[in-house]
């Protein structure tokens, strides 16, 4: 059964955000028509204490701003890294194949067929998995397939020694940045301890802005409504990047497709990928 972030990554960005400024719209409404009343008459509140309660929200205003800056900055970050990840590991893939096909091995094109594939199965399969939450392991039988006939092969003379070397190194370094980013898939995301932080912070602050005293009770609420927007929609940009590998905002397999098209220039691009790299 889907979790609820699940459907979330599911949904456009434009039904989310609705969904969060409305959903957040009515429980601080709810919550004003319930406690709102009660609150001034049980702290007596009045004009005078508008200056305190403006000092104690600022206050809080601000330690909630550097909170949800530093989660914005955190995330565009998993996210460039992410995206330089999977640029720089399709290109030591395309560099790994140019490398096999001037070797003379004799197992060369089925090398070159099993890097075809792994790339097919990374844009296909892996890709789609990692939007569902999930990390798939199926194309390590062919980096050991490719592996075990990498190292069969014995070079002949300097020249081609050279470049045998120079597959060996990309090959490792393909093995490398897959790691990477399995590992990546694996554990970016905000940690649920800081939402738990940014979900209750965003109450209080939207709970403070009830203390204040204001001549007109719809005035008062629509100040409460306005604060409550700009929260939703902070939410929502974390929300939105919180994982590189999920959602509307992540990392496409537009550089792996585009090595395959290199590779097999006379061959259809695959259908998971038309959509990444058609203009």
């Amino acid at each position: 059964m889907p979790t609820l972030l699940q459907l979330i990554y599911k949904l456009p960005l434009w039904l989310t955000c609705s969904t969060l400024i409305l959903l957040y719209s009515f429980i601080s409404t709810l919550l004003f028509l319930l406690f709102a009343r009660r609150i001034h008459k049980k702290f007596r509140i009045s004009d005078d204490t508008n200056n305190v309660i403006s000092g104690v929200l600022s206050t809080i205003g601000v330690l909630y701003g550097l909170l949800l800056g530093l989660v914005s900055v955190d995330n565009w970050d998993n996210y460039d890294d992410a995206r330089s990840l999977s640029a720089t590991e399709a290109a030591s893939i395309s560099a790994f194949y140019r490398d096999v096909a001037i070797l003379h091995h004799p197992k060369g094109p089925a090398l070159q067929g099993d890097v075809r594939n792994y790339l097919r199965k990374i844009i296909t399969e892996e890709f789609p998995a990692y939007n569902e939450g999930e990390v798939p392991a199926g194309s390590y039988h062919l980096l050991d397939a490719i592996h075990r006939d990498l190292v069969s092969y014995l070079p002949e003379g300097p020249v081609e020694l050279q470049f045998y070397k120079e597959a060996v190194s990309h090959f490792n370094r393909m093995v490398e940045l897959r790691d990477l980013r399995i590992d990546s898939v694996a554990h970016d995301g905000v940690p649920v301890v800081f939402w738990y932080a940014i979900v209750l912070g965003s109450l209080v602050i939207i709970l403070v802005s009830f203390f204040f005293h204001m001549p007109s009770f719809g005035g008062h609420l629509f100040l409460v409504n306005c604060i409550t927007f700009f929260t939703a929609v902070m939410v929502f940009l974390i929300l939105a990047v919180d994982n590189p590998w999920r959602g509307t905002i992540s990392v496409s397999p537009g550089p792996y497709a585009e090595v395959l098209n290199r590779t097999l220039p006379s061959l259809a691009v695959p259908e998971a990928a038309r959509g990444v790299i058609d203009p």
